[in-house]
């Protein structure tokens, strides 16, 4: 039997048997369809993790204080109050620490935040001026908080795009005050809008002096 007999063969097999070759044409079809869904997800997943990680720095060690238990009930890692910023101060000094090229101190809390009439619960950041280059955090609007900002306890802040947008719909949020729990902060600067990530979004946070933070 030769070639085209053989296909000639085939053709009137199929013929004769169309919803069986039909449905062995879904089944592949399917098949085929799935398999290349599924790898379309995992480059897109793939993608947006390395984008994330990309945004936040790819060379980033992050040193957290342990965890508590009170009452039995353990507090999460990061609870303990065993790190301050005598040791982030001490890792930064030069000849300590060669590997590390820069060092950002951080405490956070969640706080209510009001300018006039609009007010919104947001993630209150404590940090010091190296935090904007080890984060990538790039100022949109203003200036972001200096050495001597947290050498002076200032009550300044920058505020995330979203909550700068929030407090001040329809005004130029710099110069003006806010309050943080209660206390006036002046607002120096705004992030340019970045996204959320693993470690939460930057805008939705505000952020201060960590001097000023360990005080409130």
């Amino acid at each position: 039997m030769n070639l085209i007999e053989s296909f000639r063969t085939a053709l009137t097999t199929l013929a004769a048997r169309r919803l069986r070759s039909a449905l062995t044409v879904l089944g592949i079809v399917i098949g085929v369809g799935a398999v290349i869904s599924l790898m379309s997800v995992g480059a897109g997943a793939s993608q947006m993790v390395t984008s994330q990680i990309t945004s936040m720095g790819s060379n980033l060690v992050f040193i957290s204080p342990g965890s508590t238990n009170v009452g039995g009930v353990g507090q999460g890692a990061g609870s303990a109050a065993s790190l301050t910023l005598q040791d982030a101060q001490a890792i930064a000094e030069p000849g300590n620490v060669p590997e590390a090229v820069m060092v950002a101190a951080q405490t956070q809390t969640f706080g209510q935040v009001v300018a006039g009439s609009q007010n919104t619960r947001t993630r209150v950041l404590g940090t010091t001026p190296d935090y904007q280059y080890v984060r990538n955090a790039t100022i949109a609007d203003g200036d972001f908080i200096s050495q001597t900002d947290v050498q002076a306890n200032s009550t300044v802040a920058v505020l995330g795009s979203n909550v700068a947008q929030t407090l001040f719909p329809d005004a130029d949020p710099l110069g003006s005050f806010v309050k943080i729990n209660s206390r006036s902060f002046r607002v120096i600067g705004v992030l340019a809008s970045k996204g959320g990530g693993f470690l939460g979004s930057e805008d939705d946070m505000v952020i201060i002096p960590i001097t000023t933070m360990t005080r409130l």
